[in-house]
């Protein structure tokens, strides 16, 4: 019998061509091998006795045209091999076992154990207070859920930058799909691809990622920039006042117009070579902002699993995973204040 665009009793998805079918022996019943295994029997089990013989879907195929991505619960189009949002690719178990309705209500030590099922589980190291611990498990089950709303058992063994997707999901935290879309890219052999936050925001944005290397360097060349540029604008902005009080007062002749046009033209080399030298930068970490991510995640976790103890791992875990505004304001008033105390010293 062809079972093409039959609806699968369990998941309530098309039959289609090529996937794993189980077909009930007593009463003929279609439905996916996954959804078979989940109740580990036929969907109408409990109408056998009745003699029910199953007679095809009540449902026409055309009904379900989409189905939820199990990571981000995107609506996909039936039919489609990855989710056009977050680049999660589908396979038969990940499309038809959904997340279990109790996870919000599980308490945070079940929570990680689910999330941290391959971390260290020695106590030699670091043992919290029960209170203390219970705090960075709320903390961490929080980040888990936010960051991974839709994903399932069938997601656990799933793996990127070499660990648990799941984990490095809730590592990520704040726009967790949008990176683990471009880290697939990266690990499918794609060499770069472009952040626009970086591009916008360099170096703020390394120090809300809380990648502190690239971030020094990034902050330490505008600073000198802002060092090397400073007399010069300095001096621009006082002919610009000049100018500004002579136009105001009547005073401004044509000489002193002259004057003070080429006085500011001949600072335009300097100030075109710093603008290519902020835009450089700007392109540079716009182009290298997620592979220098990618990196930073794996050898992150990579480190966080050579932890003695699962406390120690925890308190690791939440110190160096999601993301630091405070930073990067920080970082926003070095570049402000910094050169300014620099030369205030200098000058005195």
């Amino acid at each position: 019998m062809d079972y093409q665009n039959q609806l699968c009793g369990g998941c309530g998805l098309p039959l289609r061509e090529g996937e794993d079918i189980v077909v009930c022996p007593e009463c003929g019943t279609p439905q996916h091998r996954a959804c078979f295994e989940k109740e580990n029997r036929c969907v109408n089990a409990d109408r056998h006795g009745e003699s029910f013989v199953w007679a095809g879907s009540d449902v026409p195929a055309a009904e379900k045209a989409t189905f939820p991505c199990p990571v981000c619960r995107h609506e996909n189009p039936v039919g489609a091999d990855v989710c056009s949002r977050c680049g999660q690719p589908f396979s038969e178990k990940a499309l038809h076992l959904d997340a279990p309705p109790t996870r919000r209500e599980m308490n945070p030590a079940q929570l990680m154990d689910e999330l941290f099922f391959d971390a260290p589980k020695g106590v030699t190291d670091l043992q919290l207070e029960d209170d203390e611990r219970q705090q960075v498990e709320y903390v961490l089950s929080q980040r888990m859920l936010q960051a991974s709303p839709g994903m399932t058992e069938a997601q656990t063994q799933e793996r990127l930058c070499g660990h648990p997707l799941r984990q490095v999901m809730t590592f990520i935290s704040s726009h967790a799909l949008t990176y683990v879309r471009k880290f697939r890219k990266l690990e499918n052999g794609q060499a770069l691809t472009w952040n626009w936050a970086a591009f916008f925001l360099t170096p703020y944005w390394f120090f809300f990622r809380k990648l502190y290397k690239p971030g020094i360097i990034v902050l330490t060349l505008r600073i000198c920039l802002s060092l090397v540029m400073y007399q010069p604008m300095s001096q621009i902005s006082d002919l610009m006042m000049q100018l500004s009080d002579a136009m105001r007062n009547g005073s401004l002749t044509d000489e002193m117009y002259l004057s003070i046009a080429e006085q500011i033209s001949a600072f335009a080399p300097a100030i075109l070579i710093s603008t290519g030298v902020l835009l450089l930068l700007a392109v540079v970490s716009g182009l290298l902002a997620d592979r220098l991510y990618h990196r930073h995640v794996k050898t992150s976790l990579d480190k966080l699993k050579q932890s003695e103890s699962r406390d120690a791992f925890l308190v690791s875990f939440l110190r160096k995973s999601a993301v630091s505004p405070l930073l990067a304001a920080l970082s926003y008033v070095a570049i402000s204040v910094i050169p300014t105390l620099v030369l205030t010293f200098f000058l005195q």
